[in-house]
């Protein structure tokens, strides 16, 4: 809470060190923790009048739900611990109170939970059960209140005592990196949902240590050396900082409503929920679901107040950009590797666990947040890579260098690029990004007059291959556009069949005739034979000699009488 700020303090008992956690509202103490080494102290003030049901032992308390003038029960939580904490036997368990004293009514109510032998009765075995023996007693020593005692919130003071071996030195050391109300948390490490009180993901090796775990308050709790073999093989869940093995940073973990649930997907992470986006599940509550964890994770990464840093901790996303287009593959492979395998600095704790991030990037509404609003990509950009600008197909080579010289966005693949975020354009996008820049030019042109002898050639194109798709069988609902900005025939939607405006030449037809028995649906496959041999057999080599229309009709001719002679061929064969 923002009224609340947390006070560390030590105080000698003895030979042995208190570690004294104080939850302040301005100086007035609210709650107060005293541990040491084999017990721990819980005090709370300003708690209320207990309700006459607490007495009862074994019965839900349904008041805790329903008023806010009460204080309520046991909760079954608790219980499940006293039982634990009962079942390490006489040698480690010392006993375990709580006490309220309240001070207006001169009353002191102590509840010892203890544990009792129960005989077998019929199928049930002999076994140990909790029990909880109240004392209710007056007490004189808190006759006396006075008004400044009563508002300070001692007038109901509730007090736990566990005494137990090693228990305060567990507390600190474990159970306190795994609460969130003692860290200190760096704000310029975290990603959040807002400067405070939101969701956040946090580096937890770049934290600072905790409050009440340096070396001075632990000495005393640390085991002697004659008991240290007996757990020499016993390591503690919470990092610690270089150089000192006893002081404790927060603990890696999904944190739900300030509590460790369990490891998280990216290592060395502190991944902290406070609001109803994310639920503990499974039957001992200590799991999340997988997919709710994506979507809160992805909610903090779309509504993080600080995009600069989470810029910085995706760009190594983008893979290795080199400084000059003239270093080689080989060298930029190289360089992928360092990057990929030894940049593990502070700047890359995000990155982790690419398994886990992925799940956001193949989610299309998180894949193009990040793209364009944190790594800040236009938001048509054509992703290509080296396989498509140097491909072996004739098509995705011009249609590369056809949208790069009229200024399409296209954004080159770095080597180590995420292939999720970045993935390669395909044929399909890249041909209809081609034919929405031809049909523009188109519209634009038709407002210029051609001279004659394009004009002429222009026809020719069209009335030739108005017979040769007609031939085919492929004409009808189709529309052949001719551009001088295409250099290799292709077909887009099934409809529309592209051909470079150029002279008509044997070359164009067979290049045009292969495009058309790939792609377009319908063709004649005994015709497109056919017409081939009949376009080798009728016109003479070169790639500069122009054809007419009445070269293109004799090609048709003979091309009807290769169909006719190999009919007659089968005909005869049977």
């Amino acid at each position: 809470h923002a009224a609340l700020h947390l006070r560390v303090t030590t105080e000698n008992d003895g030979d042995e060190v208190v570690v004294i956690h104080q939850f302040c509202c301005k100086d007035e103490p609210i709650c107060t923790i005293r541990t040491k080494r084999d017990s721990l102290v819980i005090e709370q003030l300003y708690t209320y009048p207990l309700p006459s049901r607490a007495l009862d032992t074994g019965v839900t308390d349904e008041t805790k739900f329903n008023s806010t003038s009460t204080a309520g029960g046991f909760g079954d939580g608790f219980k499940t611990a006293a039982l634990a904490l009962h079942s390490l036997g006489e040698n480690r368990f010392d006993s375990m109170t709580w006490t309220f004293d309240a001070r207006k009514e001169k009353r002191r109510i102590v509840w010892f939970f203890e544990s009792d032998e129960r005989e077998a009765v019929g199928r049930f075995s002999k076994s140990r059960v909790l029990r909880v023996r109240i004392e209710n007693t007056e007490n004189n020593s808190t006759a006396s209140l006075d008004d400044d005692g009563n508002k300070m919130g001692r007038a109901y003071i509730m007090t736990q005592t566990v005494k137990a071996k090693d228990i305060g030195k567990s507390f600190l050391i474990e159970a306190v990196p795994r609460l969130q109300i003692f860290w200190d948390v760096d704000e310029s490490t975290i990603i959040g949902t807002s400067t405070s009180g939101g969701d956040y993901i946090a580096p937890a090796l770049l934290q600072p240590p905790i409050p009440g775990t340096d070396a001075s308050s632990l000495t005393s709790m640390m085991p002697s050396p004659a008991s240290s073999s007996t757990r020499r093989r016993k390591k503690a869940t919470s990092p610690s900082l270089p150089g000192n093995n006893n002081i404790r940073q927060p603990e890696a973990g999904i944190y739900v409503r300030g509590i460790w649930v369990r490891k998280p997907p990216i290592p060395d992470t502190l991944m902290c929920f406070f609001g109803s986006r994310l639920q503990v599940s499974g039957r001992d509550r200590n799991d999340v679901h997988e997919e709710e964890l994506v979507d809160a994770v992805a909610h903090v990464i779309r509504k993080c107040n600080n995009l600069e840093r989470l810029r910085g901790l995706l760009e190594p996303l983008r893979g290795i950009r080199s400084s000059s287009s003239s270093i080689d593959d080989d060298t930029r492979e190289r360089r992928s590797k360092r990057h990929t395998m030894g940049n593990k600095g502070q700047n890359d704790w995000l990155l982790k666990s690419p398994r886990f991030l992925n799940q956001l990037w193949m989610i299309e509404k998180h894949r193009n947040y990040v793209l364009h609003n944190v790594l800040q990509i236009p938001q048509n950009a054509i992703f290509v890579s080296s396989r498509t600008t140097k491909s072996s197909d004739p098509f995705l080579r011009w249609a590369s260098d056809f949208l790069q010289k009229k200024g399409a966005p296209l954004a080159p693949i770095e080597p180590g690029a995420n292939r999720y975020l970045f993935e390669e354009v395909s044929e399909a996008e890249l041909t209809d990004r081609c034919v929405r820049i031809l049909n523009d030019d188109l519209k634009q042109n038709k407002k210029k007059k051609a001279d004659d002898d394009q004009a002429r050639n222009l026809e020719t194109l069209q009335v030739a291959f108005r017979k040769i798709l007609s031939f085919m069988g492929t004409g009808s609902g189709r529309k052949v556009i001719f551009s001088p900005d295409v250099t290799v025939a292709f077909v887009h939607n099934n409809r529309y069949l592209f051909v470079p405006e150029a002279l008509l030449t044997r070359e164009l037809l067979v290049k045009v005739l292969n495009v058309c028995q790939c792609h377009l649906d319908g063709a004649n496959g005994e015709k497109y034979s056919c017409l081939v041999q009949a376009l080798f057999e009728s016109l003479p080599g070169g790639r500069t000699r122009a054809l007419t229309v009445e070269d293109v009709e004799k090609v048709i001719e003979r091309a009807r009488q290769v169909k006719k002679e190999n009919a007659n061929f089968l005909a005869q064969s049977r």
